[in-house]
């Protein structure tokens, strides 16, 4: 028979392991206390340097295996410099033509540069059975680059302080999207069952994560949810949209007097009968 782990001990296996990550000193040098620019010898700081380098050269290789199959035809340039230089000109026609306005072209432009990273993973749409590695790697692998390489920005010395300031933004940038995505995996996995039976559900989970990724998504949710934790719990939009879901579905009480009605309608006809 095979070894089977019941859910509870998983659940506790992995309470203490991230216990251990995120309190719990190194056993081989005793340390207790980090240093300031991340190069202590914590779990956390260890496993994070094994992991930053291995998620640095998955994204390198992904991106340098994409420009070599478009390499025919973009030359010197990026595949980012390329799509943009050709989305600016027919954006800039329907911009002359008043179609759109300068402001959503630079929106436009400024969406898919955000999106550039997650162009290998895009190729996965197109092919069956291949579509979840594409979610794991727009999920995980492209916003934990970008959560690393702001990071290393931040270990740069920089005597200006607005350079410094646009670092941390873009630092804290990442972080409530962390915290979105702790939400919305828990979601997901709320109702694994019900899309498992949904067709191209993994097609609409891999835009949703890109969608989350736009640095103009993840702070308007973010505000959404920190307005909703400050607010009191009854006058939150979470609460109020409960109450209005359970004041719609039939009661009980509904469901007797529908049915001494239509009790009371029966007799009246069989007395006119």
């Amino acid at each position: 028979s095979k070894l089977r782990f019941s859910s509870k001990f998983v659940e506790e296996i992995s309470l203490v392991f991230f216990t251990w990550l995120r309190f719990m000193p190194s056993s081989v040098t005793g340390q207790e206390k980090s240093s300031l620019k991340g190069k202590g010898n914590s779990p956390i700081e260890i496993i994070y340097k094994k992991i930053s380098s291995f998620v640095k050269s998955a994204m390198s290789s992904s991106a340098s295996l994409t420009n070599k199959a478009a390499g025919s035809h973009l030359g010197n340039g990026s595949m980012l410099s390329w799509c943009v230089g050709k989305l600016d000109f027919p954006l800039s026609i329907l911009v002359l033509g008043r179609a759109i306005s300068q402001e959503t072209k630079k929106k436009v432009i400024t969406t898919v540069t955000e999106l550039s990273d997650l162009i290998p993973a895009a190729i996965t749409l197109f092919v069956p059975g291949c579509s979840s590695y594409g979610v794991i790697y727009v999920s995980l692998v492209a916003p934990a680059f970008l959560s690393i390489k702001s990071c290393d920005e931040i270990n740069k010395k920089s005597s200006n302080v607005e350079t410094m300031e646009s670092k941390v933004n873009d630092a804290s940038r990442f972080l409530r999207f962390w915290m979105i995505h702790a939400l919305v995996t828990w979601v997901l996995d709320s109702f694994a069952p019900i899309l498992a039976w949904v067709p191209f559900s993994t097609h609409v989970i891999w835009l949703l994560w890109a969608f989350l990724q736009l640095e103009t998504t993840t702070r308007r949710i973010y505000g959404w949810f920190e307005s909703e934790v400050e607010k009191p719990l009854d006058q939150t939009q979470t609460m109020q949209s409960v109450k209005r879901v359970i004041a719609a579905l039939p009661s009980s009480v509904d469901a007797q007097k529908d049915t001494s009605s239509n009790e009371a309608q029966a007799e009246k006809s069989k007395k006119e009968d």
